[in-house]
């Protein structure tokens, strides 16, 4: 059914209203009234550009958020990929760097250059070389000397800090006191052998030294001074192997012993009967007797068991 000229106007102020718009009634002149109209238009069509060009900004943010992001990914994955051929040639480096250090003679503060030589040596940039010397410096193979006249030098690792590192992942492993027991009893019975065999007068004065530290222990001795012996025959054998494996199980035997939880009591009983067969495993020693300190060797640990948990 037709509208009306007056509820055509409503629902035309109506739609007006929703865009945003306000109707005005003006009275002009009639020669204005088309230049009027003509404004009005204008003003529409300002606003609709407006909207849309709003609306285009928004898209055109998210685009952009998504290229950055994009981008952002891209640039990580990059560089992780550029850490990585660095970390392989630092890796690579350090065996050619090891290599050399031993045809050296691993001769400890002995000059392999500066930084600029290095990296002009084998060709490499600033950050793996960098790397290459934390590694370096982290094996103990070798370390920067700053100041005047410095730069990368042989090193010597410490053993102390490398049988703690094979322990801690020892434990890690979850090593048990039978596996620490006999691993400890095929290393003891070499380090005894290797030691009497290759026994010098220096050898024989550290082994009498020890026996007399120890006549004086009781059950308040500490596991380092109940221990020493064992050091020194390990030390006695020559073989450097040995010598770092035989102080790893040394270290988790201390570890893994409940000697120090012990009444006071049983702790003296514990410690007398481990200086005498110290005593009597050296007395096999010095006399060149392999067999004899073996066996003693054995015994010892036989008794060590009770106190592994």
């Amino acid at each position: 059914m037709p509208k009306t000229a007056k509820e055509r106007m409503a629902a035309y102020r109506t739609r007006q209203r929703t865009r945003g718009l306000t109707t005005v009634s003006v009275t002009v002149p009639r020669e204005d009234a088309a230049l009027l109209q003509h404004f009005a238009e204008e003003r529409r069509r300002m606003k609709t550009h407006t909207l849309h060009s709003v609306a285009l900004s928004k898209r055109s943010l998210a685009t952009i958020d998504n290229n950055v992001t994009r981008n952002v990914s891209v640039s990580t994955a990059a560089t992780a990929r550029i850490y990585e051929r660095a970390g392989n040639r630092a890796e690579a480096l350090v065996k050619t760097l090891l290599t050399h250090v031993i045809r050296l003679g691993w001769r400890v503060g002995t000059p392999l250059g500066s930084e600029a030589e290095l990296m002009k040596q084998f060709g490499v940039s600033r950050t793996v070389l960098r790397q290459t010397i934390r590694l370096l410096e982290h094996y103990g193979i070798a370390r920067m000397q700053r100041g005047a006249g410095g730069g990368l030098i042989i090193d010597a690792p410490d053993a102390t800090a490398t049988a703690r590192a094979v322990g801690i992942y020892l434990e890690y492993q979850r090593i048990g006191p039978l596996d620490i027991l006999e691993t400890r009893r095929i290393l003891e019975q070499a380090t005894v052998s290797f030691a009497t065999q290759r026994l010098t007068q220096a050898g024989e004065q550290r082994l009498r030294s020890d026996i007399e530290k120890e006549s004086s222990l009781d059950g308040n001795a500490n596991a380092e001074s109940l221990q020493r012996f064992h050091f020194t025959v390990a030390d006695l054998s020559g073989d450097p192997a040995l010598r770092l494996f035989a102080g790893i199980v040394l270290q988790l035997s201390d570890a893994h012993s409940n000697f120090a939880r012990r009444p006071r009591g049983d702790r003296d009983q514990v410690v007398k009967r481990i200086k005498k067969l110290h005593r009597q495993i050296a007395d096999a020693m010095l006399a060149r007797d392999v067999e004899t300190a073996c066996r003693w060797v054995r015994r010892y640990l036989d008794g060590y068991k009770e106190w592994l948990e």
